[in-house]
């Protein structure tokens, strides 16, 4: 149902208010006065008409990719028997930076007639399923004296695809205690095609691996050793908690988060691994190949960090910390790669957790996005840290972590990932002026 709203200038209320206290004085201005009331009535209604017999309707939109630009059509219908001026069309648009959108349509929609024209939408806000709503038409006459607002209660919806962000490849060794045989090269040995070379035996050796010939000729048990390759079962966990992210319109953690998630979900598919994808709002299981990576995209498509921040993903449970809830069902010989912002207190809490996985023969991977590079004043969002040293109280923990082999890389923000994505030991910053004002999720 569409809502039409009156919008009376104030400008030619002044004009009334003139010729009525001239009028009372002057006949001349008295019959200009009628004159004019009456052409404001003809006016009126002539508006009236157009507003309540104008229609709007969207055709679908083509789903693109991150940073590319969309194109809206739309189809005008004027049942009326009156041409409007010019007007002006109004929507919302979440898909970009600068959402509220506002064009002026100078093409005819003769009465009884209609308009089919398009728009083009910069979708530079990140990936994501975005409404494009609020749509209303300004119609005014030639003298600006009147404006009708139609507001329209049509929603379209717009699939932002991720587009896949290029990362210096992360080498998963794969644990060695994997049983999955595949490409990954461990440094203990074991059971594969490549021969590696002969040694004595030592207890615990299978018989079958016994070299017999050389076994005669030393004297003593000798035994074939053969490099093992493995693949490894991957476990990608996303904390997507909206109290540990930062940022604003088209920068910010989150997005940063989800690009280096799919980068890294794809290489670990490409390379033939199996992958578990966990995020707050529970579970895709174990798979490989291109239709994994579709559905964890689509769920990372899916996920409105401003929803989740003011609980409006209706039906579906959030998960403050899934590596805390689900770290249990990580199996020994597997891999673990674990993506978070940069968060003193939730690495302090989590820290025994990824040091007993890695000691029960989990290869734990430890991806950290770090908003100190653009925003240094990050540091201060943590009330539980009075002297603000958070820098220095990290890199005590990722000590500790990688003490127990976790490996640690670190996504600098403020660049192309590709520059700013690397397997380092400690946390660094850039203390450069931050060039935007710090905006937590949903605010």
């Amino acid at each position: 149902m569409n809502k039409i709203e009156f919008i009376p200038q104030k400008k030619f209320g002044a004009v009334l208010v003139l010729f009525l206290l001239l009028g009372v004085k002057y006949r001349f201005a008295f019959v200009m006065l009628v004159a004019l009331i009456f052409i404001l009535i003809l006016n009126y209604l002539y508006l009236q008409a157009i507003a309540k017999n104008f229609s709007l309707k969207v055709e679908p939109l083509k789903s693109v990719f991150e940073k590319e630009t969309a194109r809206m059509n739309l189809a005008f219908r004027n049942l009326s028997h009156f041409s409007p001026w010019p007007f002006q069309l109004n929507f919302a648009f979440a898909g970009a930076v600068n959402s509220l959108h506002s064009f002026v349509v100078s093409d005819e929609v003769a009465g009884g007639g209609s308009l089919r024209t398009g728009f083009n939408l910069e979708c530079n806000n990140g990936m994501g399923l975005y409404e494009i709503k609020n749509f209303n038409v300004v119609i005014g006459d030639v003298f600006s004296v009147f404006r009708f607002k139609i507001s329209y209660d049509v929603v379209a919806t717009l699939e932002v695809r991720p587009r896949i962000e290029a990362l210096p490849a992360v080498a998963t060794r794969g644990s060695k205690y994997s049983e999955l045989y595949g490409q990954h090269e461990i440094e203990s040995r074991g059971l594969s095609v490549n021969f590696s070379n002969l040694r004595p035996y030592v207890f615990g050796d299978s018989v079958r691996h016994i070299a017999w010939r050389p076994t005669a000729k030393h004297g003593s048990l000798i035994v074939k050793e053969f490099e093992r390759m493995v693949n490894t079962d991957a476990t990608v966990i996303l904390n997507l908690n909206p109290t540990m992210h930062i940022g604003m319109s088209g920068l910010n953690t989150w997005e940063t988060a989800k690009d280096i998630t799919l980068s890294l979900v794809s290489q670990m598919l490409s390379a033939g691994n199996s992958v578990e994808f966990v995020y707050n709002y529970g579970v895709i299981e174990k798979a490989t190949g291109p239709d994994q990576f579709l559905l964890i995209a689509k769920a990372l498509i899916e996920h409105d960090m401003l929803k989740a921040s003011d609980n409006e993903h209706s039906g579906r449970t959030h998960v403050d910390d899934p590596f805390g809830t689900f770290a249990g069902n990580i199996v020994p010989g597997s891999t673990l790669v674990y993506i978070l912002p940069v968060n003193y207190p939730h690495l302090r809490d989590s820290v025994q957790r990824l040091a007993w996985l890695s000691r029960e023969k989990v290869e734990v991977v430890l991806v950290m996005v770090n908003p100190l590079t653009i925003w240094p004043e990050f540091r201060t969002v943590d009330p539980d840290i009075q002297d603000f040293d958070k820098t220095a109280k990290i890199n005590k923990l990722l000590a500790e972590l990688q003490a127990h082999q976790v490996r640690v890389y670190f996504a600098d923000m403020g660049g192309p990932l590709v520059d700013h994505f690397r397997e380092k030991p400690l946390l660094t910053e850039n203390l450069t002026p931050p060039k935007f004002a710090r905006a937590k999720a949903g605010q």
